[in-house]
């Protein structure tokens, strides 16, 4: 038994849960984005279909661009891989995170201590990915807990 996949007939439209969606044609969009995503763990099949749209609208995502994934594999997804806190003498210690990258692609890590409010805060530098992972080890000072999230810039090349 295959996976259930859901059909996309028109747009705008809205994915709100996890699971597989599949567009059923040629689509188009008055204005808008097209296809917003607000749930982790989606793959999206475009199915050899096209989504076209007025100027200002978006197809996927920026995002998707900006990282350079797939919208066609739900494995090719910008995430963090692993990531460890190991304490170093008694004020400091080290932050180790690897994530899924792109050597066409620059990243930024950014933090902050509360995961459901405040701002994001970016750790102050610029990451080259050097292959399909970037690892990056951070000294930070003592905090009971932190959030990371990677972020795709600008890529190096179209």
């Amino acid at each position: 038994m295959g996976e259930r996949r859901t059909p996309i007939s028109a747009l705008p439209f809205t994915i709100s849960a996890g699971g597989s969606y599949y567009l059923t044609g040629n689509l188009t969009s008055a204005g808008g984005d097209g296809i917003t995503v607000t749930a982790g763990n989606v793959t999206i099949d475009l199915n050899g279909f096209a989504m076209l749209g007025a100027v200002g609208g978006r197809g996927i995502t920026f995002a998707e661009y900006l990282a350079d994934t797939n919208p066609r594999d739900g494995a090719d997804r910008l995430r963090i891989t692993n990531f460890n806190r190991t304490l170093v003498g008694l004020i400091h210690q080290d932050a180790d995170l690897t994530w899924t990258s792109n050597p066409s692609r620059c990243y930024r890590i950014e933090y902050r201590d509360n995961l459901v409010s405040g701002t994001w805060l970016d750790v102050g530098s610029t990451f080259t990915a050097m292959g399909a992972t970037t690892n990056v080890v951070i000294t930070e000072l003592e905090v009971p807990q932190r959030f990371y999230r990677i972020a795709a810039q600008k890529p190096l090349s179209p």
